[in-house]
């Protein structure tokens, strides 16, 4: 999904630290409000906005462009410091490297493994990776820093908690995110009873989500 690491780590720590005040940003190029419409929805479920803003990235990157990379994490590139502004860098240029070998070995060999390994899956990568994010902080209490109130967790199978990788706990994994993914649910049970925003279940929040003014106004509480 080209998800450069460093940055991804910049701008993550970042939102851990500033989710609940105005200086909040999201790691990705969520629009949130644009989920009030079917054509809205379509438009975040396919994370196109993220790619944009990839190739973007990456034209950056091989220009040299550092002041304009920092630029682009906002807030949380104020203070980056160097050997982190180089690792991103060097992450997106290794993105045009593999992209370029990729393209110049599908017209080489006239095959279209590329797109099939590649690009098929992402048709449905991006949108599975929307849908399991989206519940993270969305209509959750944004004024409070208590992630207790701006965060949501959502109780899963066995199954989706798996197929999340632990992202279901996301209340715990913002209160302390030392905790290792797999204990994320033993430590659950310490943080339960103060938990406001909890589902029983992706399918009962998108219920919810689907029939809650939130979604048609694309806004948060």
């Amino acid at each position: 999904m080209l998800v450069e690491f460093s940055r991804y780590m910049t701008a993550h720590g970042y939102h851990h630290r500033m989710v609940g005040t105005a200086e909040d940003e999201e790691s990705f190029a969520y629009d949130f409000d644009r989920l009030h419409s079917p054509a809205g929805l379509l438009l975040h479920l396919s994370m196109v906005d993220h790619y944009k803003y990839v190739l973007n990235r990456i034209g950056l990157a091989c220009l040299g462009k550092r002041d304009r990379m920092k630029q682009d994490l906002g807030k949380a590139g104020t203070h980056l410091p160097t050997h982190l502004l180089n690792q991103i860098m060097d992450g997106y240029r290794g993105f045009a490297g593999v992209l370029a070998i990729a393209l110049i070995l599908s017209f080489a060999f006239k095959t279209t493994a590329f797109a099939q390994i590649w690009l098929l899956p992402l048709i449905f990568a991006s949108p599975i990776h929307a849908l399991v994010e989206l519940p993270e902080h969305w209509g959750c209490t944004h004024t409070q820093s208590d992630c207790l109130e701006n965060t949501r967790t959502i109780l899963p199978s066995r199954f989706m908690e798996w197929f999340t990788n632990g992202n279901c706990w996301h209340v715990e994994h913002h209160y302390n995110p030392a905790v290792p993914i797999e204990q994320l649910s033993t430590f659950h049970h310490q943080l339960s009873p103060r938990i406001k925003f909890l589902n029983n279940g992706y399918g009962a929040f998108y219920a919810e989500f689907f029939s809650s003014d939130v979604s048609q106004t694309g806004k948060c509480l």
